[in-house]
């Protein structure tokens, strides 16, 4: 799941897919699919694929489709932000990295960020339940190596999807929208205090 920004395309999508050739190189009879959001994106992966030495033949795109990709796979190689949850809704053991500008993070963001995990299903299970490599500025191996490892392990996979259970299970029946919106009469002094301390938001 290589993003669906052109800026996220270009910085993370040739490190994935070189991840996913040294995967199928150890592991072969590997098949993959490419989860693009719409046929504009599909477009840019395969022409980005064909300048940086072709697109593998075990690979396919399947777009406006990602939750049937996450559901058909095994393991999710995944360029971090909000997908991360919905590839954890459906427990799926996974992968994630973030290659940002190097000159962005070295002289801004590694001063003002503390925390030592950036990926979402991380941050709300408060340790860090997947392999993140975020910032990476390496190449390919470290990701695959990690694939493979959970691809070779029963117990690592499912270990990953018991974890990953537990965090959407923090937010079983929650109705995300009505929370949404006592947050939003909360913020705008809408809500009267009873109603905000008895029924408080989960988001």
């Amino acid at each position: 799941l290589p993003g669906s920004r052109p800026g996220e395309i270009a910085k993370n999508w040739p490190l994935l897919l070189d991840a996913y050739r040294a995967i199928e190189r150890r592991c072969p009879g590997t098949t993959g699919v490419v989860a693009a959001t719409t046929d504009t994106v599909a477009e840019r992966l395969r022409s980005t694929a064909a300048a940086g030495g072709g697109w593998p033949d075990s690979l396919t795109v399947a777009t406006a489709k990602t939750d049937a990709v996450v559901r058909w796979s095994d393991l999710a190689l995944v360029v971090s932000g909000t997908v991360t949850l919905q590839i954890a809704r459906q427990t799926k053991p996974m992968v994630i990295m973030y290659r940002p500008s190097r000159v962005v993070w070295s002289l801004i963001a590694r001063w003002l960020i503390s925390t030592s995990s950036f990926s979402l299903p991380n941050l709300i299970a408060g340790r860090k339940i997947v392999r993140e490599f975020i910032p990476h500025f390496a190449g390919p191996e470290p990701i695959a190596a990690e694939a493979i490892e959970l691809l070779e392990s029963s117990a690592k996979l499912s270990e990953q999807r018991r974890d990953l259970a537990e965090v959407c299970a923090q937010y079983a029946g929650t109705n995300a929208a009505k929370a949404s919106v006592d947050v939003i009469e909360r913020v705008l002094g809408l809500a009267s205090p009873t109603t905000s301390e008895a029924e408080p938001a989960h988001v």
